[in-house]
């Protein structure tokens, strides 16, 4: 039964159903049992920022300026992921920011489900075994312990194994799609992370995509280093 079950969890839909489960047990009192978590910065920095995006935008105001902060304060200096999509997502959709704050852990989520994904993939090619990769993806996701769910703080955690992996498959397999993956996970990092996250994995990139193509080198004779250069440095300018 557990090599059926190994057999069939290695197609990536199976997988990510697995390692996604717990993560969804943990956060189903915010997502499914109709619980909020606010304190913190979700009341002190999120639910006003909420508030004023739902204002503005049904208002059709410019949210580039917020009259509430500070006597006026751009929005875009703050480091809450101004042009995070799920941030408009939410306040286009739920004008209260206690609603958007319902619906904010959906994304937080989405972004761990697919960043305990990563690693199981990426532990696998590095040889680990079926349920101990997925085990591995469980605690790293798990280990964010995150002290509030709005996902600016917390997508940063999920894109560094998301990155690792499309190094890894860019410098195996050399397709491009890979490539492009990357760059629009780095994208999706510089609008709704906070910029110093995205700068740290960012330092970590190089050192990883040499050991990648150092591998793949000893594994692949016809390895092209100039081609994993190539993906890299497109990875990184497009995703900026």
């Amino acid at each position: 039964m557990s090599s059926l079950i190994e057999r069939i969890g290695r197609r990536w839909y199976v997988l990510l159903a697995l390692t996604a489960a717990p993560v969804f047990a943990v956060l189903a009192p915010l997502l499914v049992g109709g619980e909020i978590l606010a304190w913190g910065d979700d009341v002190r920095q999120a639910a006003p920022l909420y508030a004023f995006y739902a204002r503005a935008l049904h208002a059709g105001e410019s949210i580039l300026w917020n009259p509430d902060n500070f006597g006026g304060f751009p929005v875009f200096a703050t480091a809450f992921g101004f042009f995070a999509p799920w941030n408009f997502i939410a306040a286009w959709l739920i004008a209260s920011p206690l609603g958007a704050l319902r619906v904010i852990p959906w994304f937080t989520f989405a972004a761990f489900a697919v960043g305990a994904f990563a690693v199981a993939r990426l532990l696998m090619a590095f040889g680990v075994s079926f349920w101990a990769a997925c085990l591995g993806a469980i605690a790293f996701t798990m280990a964010r312990q995150p002290d509030n769910f709005y996902p600016v703080v917390n997508f940063a955690h999920s894109l560094l194994p998301v990155l690792f992996l499309c190094i890894w498959e860019a410098a195996r397999t050399g397709r491009r799609r890979w490539a492009f993956g990357g760059a629009l996970a780095l994208g999706l990092g510089w609008l709704g992370a906070n910029f110093q996250d995205v700068l740290y994995v960012l330092t970590v990139l190089l050192p990883f995509a040499i050991f990648s193509g150092v591998y793949q080198r000893r594994a692949r004779p016809d390895f092209s280093g100039r081609r994993l250069a190539a993906r890299l440095t497109f990875m990184v300018a497009a995703g900026t």
